[in-house]
């Protein structure tokens, strides 16, 4: 799990969760009967929300956000403690000011650290900007952009629900929403930080959502849906959101010229085939503002800018020190590895470490089970199943190759955090269900062991859930919990300030208008440069920030 607080024992969430699973099973074989009475009441009652889609999405979504909201008024909302969320943070105040990106400060020298950002020629985060967009949403609507990871709480799980009824019955799709809303929603670091996640998910969600319905039945209105998704990965995730699409795109170009409804499709499709060329040439824009070249991603600029080590093992990795090199951002190709078998072999050793963490995090040791028990069967449902309208059926290729490609894919990245899949949320979990319904269907010696053990697995994701509060705030001792109070501080005092750090780091982050922000955080880079620091923020009373002393 990825925990904000370094004193939460992690371990102990994987401990918890594998042996109440074990203990499920066991009594589910063991006492049957004793479990069937909850089991009775729980998926009728699912069955009468799911019957009306408007309101089971409008209860998903609102438990999804008074959830992250009472964790906001308990904890407060969340300190930026990865240099990543600044970037992002960075991002959505500039959007949120109706620019795309600052301009450059003729002091960036004294705000260049290691942290996601482009300081020169422009003043901007190096990621795509959909993260950014949605943060910027919170902050205009309520003037935080905490208020947005509030929203993503509620809207992941509720698309998330929306998009399984396209696969499942809806029953068991409301389930799957309530378990992202557990897992994902409020219940991991996605909408606990700014670090990202759950914008790429809802992508994803849209994407294979929106797929058997446009292949079921076409409609402007599930073309467009699709098209939406693809525009979100392509601007939140690019690299997992192009893997974990190509399916989907093979399959609705496979309908469109094969299907006897391949003419409906195609008319259907102009539309989005519309809007994805007016999203592309937006991209272009967004890049020509940030690097002067409409194929360059901001990403692979700052990368070339500042000596970054690729993102790929089958790439060379220069070895030269983070600094950057006073020259416009290209995008430079970068150089393959000369001997092949060195990165396939990190590649192997690193798949299955990441799908084992992968699968712990977005599924847990229930849904796992669940899965493996739909690979061990076959891909076959009882009763012949596959052939109904809730079942795979024809498409479930697109939701195991979808996980696969991008599983393959995230085996050759460098490094790995359990945001970069989130576009194959809705897929994965997909399989998973088809699964939960077959080890429903289990049976231990005649008895219906597996009757309860969906309604067990989703106890066990609430007691984890709050089980796991603690973890998504760093410790008091932590050096973001440390600036945040620092920066607290300074604000209620009123006035303008600039804090010079030494040596600096991760404390130099800032607001979109630096003279305009009513604290300014830079490095120390000696008497000369500081003069001039200080000349041109002559309006400000001015801290002396030394980490390895203490503040005066």
């Amino acid at each position: 799990m990825q925990h904000a607080s370094d004193a939460f024992p992690s371990h102990w969430v994987v401990l918890l969760d594998v042996g109440l699973s074990v203990l499920a099973l066991v009594a589910a074989a063991a006492a049957p009967r004793w479990l069937a009475a909850p089991d009775r009441r729980f998926w009728p009652a699912l069955r009468r929300w799911a019957r009306h889609p408007a309101t089971a999405f409008g209860l998903v979504f609102a438990l999804g956000v008074l959830g992250n909201g009472m964790i906001f008024l308990l904890q407060g909302p969340p300190v930026p403690w990865v240099t990543d969320e600044h970037a992002y943070l960075l991002a959505a105040d500039t959007f949120a000011h109706g620019r795309l990106a600052n301009p450059s400060s003729p002091f960036w020298r004294h705000f260049d650290v290691p942290s996601h950002i482009l300081h020169w020629p422009v003043y901007a985060a190096k990621y795509p900007p959909a993260q950014g967009l949605f943060l910027a949403l919170g902050q205009v609507l309520a003037g935080s952009p905490a208020f947005a990871l509030c929203l993503g709480a509620g809207l992941l799980p509720a698309l998330a629900w929306w998009a399984l009824r396209g696969w499942l019955p809806p029953s068991w799709a409301l389930y799957g929403g309530l378990t992202v809303l557990l897992r994902l929603g409020a219940g991991s670091y996605w909408n606990q930080s700014y670090w990202g996640g759950t914008v790429a998910a809802m992508g994803g969600a849209l994407v294979y959502g929106a797929l058997p319905r446009l292949l079921r039945r076409p409609a402007l209105a599930s073309g467009l849906l699709f098209a939406l998704g693809l525009a979100v990965l392509a601007n939140s995730r690019p690299y997992e959101g192009l893997l974990a699409s190509l399916p989907a795109l093979a399959a609705v170009g496979w309908a469109a010229r094969r299907s006897a409804d391949g003419r409906a499709l195609r008319r259907v499709l102009a539309a989005p085939a519309v809007f994805l060329g007016l999203v592309a040439l937006g991209m272009g824009y967004y890049n020509q503002r940030l690097t002067g070249d409409p194929l360059c991603l901001p990403h692979r600029a700052y990368s070339v800018a500042y000596n970054t080590p690729p993102e790929f093992v089958f790439l060379d990795d220069r070895g030269t020190p983070f600094g950057h090199q006073l020259r416009p951002p290209t995008c430079d190709a970068p150089r393959l590895l000369a001997d092949p078998a060195s990165w396939f072999r990190r590649s192997i050793a690193a798949a299955g470490d990441r799908a084992a963490r992968g699968l712990f995090f977005f599924l847990g040791t229930g849904l796992t089970l669940a899965l493996f028990t739909l690979a061990g069967r076959g891909g076959r449902r009882p009763g012949g199943a596959g052939r109904s309208r809730h079942g795979a059926g024809a498409l479930g290729w697109t939701l195991v190759a979808a996980c696969a490609l991008v599983a393959a894919g995230e085996s050759v990245t460098r490094v790995w955090f359990a945001h970069y899949p989130s576009p194959v949320v809705v897929p994965l979990l997909a399989l998973a269900l088809l699964g939960g319904r077959r080890l429903r269907a289990w049976r231990w010696r005649g008895r219906p062991a597996g009757r309860s053990l969906p309604l067990l697995i989703l106890s066990i994701q609430l007691l984890l859930f709050v089980f796991q509060l603690p973890a998504h705030r760093p410790d008091d001792g932590h050096w973001s919990v440390q600036r945040a109070s620092f920066q607290a501080f300074l604000e209620a005092r009123g006035g303008k300030h600039l804090v010079i750090v030494r040596p600096g780091g991760d404390w130099i982050a800032n607001r979109a208008d630096l003279d305009r922000a009513a604290v300014v955080w830079a490095r120390d880079l000696g008497e000369e440069r500081n003069r001039e620091l200080l000349r041109h923020f002559a309006d400000r009373e001015v801290w002396w920030l030394d980490l390895r002393r203490a503040v005066r």
